[in-house]
């Protein structure tokens, strides 16, 4: 759910569950910002909406400037992290819930220094992203050493095998 002031707004409504309505969304909200309409988004929910590709068209700004964004769900849209997504991830510093599970991120690069800015995280999941070995290393360094408060890690359905189960368990180490 959007909350913007004391008005609610259901995400869910994406009829079509189309890009198109996700660049609309979010370019409305950087719009009703500029206007002087302090809207704070905390839950943001844009699963399965086929961004793709595409999402370096979105006007990614929009979630840059919620002040309060504590969850946020890009699953099953087959997403690469690109500088864009990148630059997005790390400006939302109130993260807390952090869902990119049934993407593109393969490697994971890069992944580890978005990681490091996210220091309120509790909840990651990056399953079905079809990681191997080297991509949970990734995750994992981009989780070590810092102030994470970590609950819940999903990596699920990756092909990390002996060897990524190994860094993962080690990463959750003293």
């Amino acid at each position: 759910i959007a909350r913007f002031e004391n008005h609610a707004m259901s995400i869910e409504s994406f009829a079509s569950k189309c890009p198109h309505h996700a660049k609309a969304f979010l370019t409305r909200f950087l719009e009703a910002r500029e206007l002087g309409f302090r809207g704070t988004i905390g839950i943001l929910d844009l699963s399965s909406n086929r961004l793709g590709n595409s999402s370096n068209e979105i006007e990614w700004e929009a979630i840059r400037s919620s002040e309060k964004l504590h969850r946020l769900d890009l699953s099953g849209n087959e997403l690469e992290m690109t500088a864009e997504l990148d630059s997005m991830l790390r400006s939302c510093t109130m993260l807390q819930d952090l869902n990119l599970g049934n993407n593109r991120l393969r490697s994971a690069d890069g992944v580890s220094a978005t990681l490091k800015e996210l220091s309120a995280l509790t909840s990651l999941g990056v399953a079905s992203n079809h990681l191997q070995a080297g991509g949970s290393l990734e995750i994992m360094s981009g989780l070590a050493g810092s102030k994470h408060h970590l609950e819940h890690l999903d990596m699920r359905d990756n092909r990390i095998g002996a060897t990524g189960a190994r860094e993962v368990v080690e990463g959750l180490g003293p």
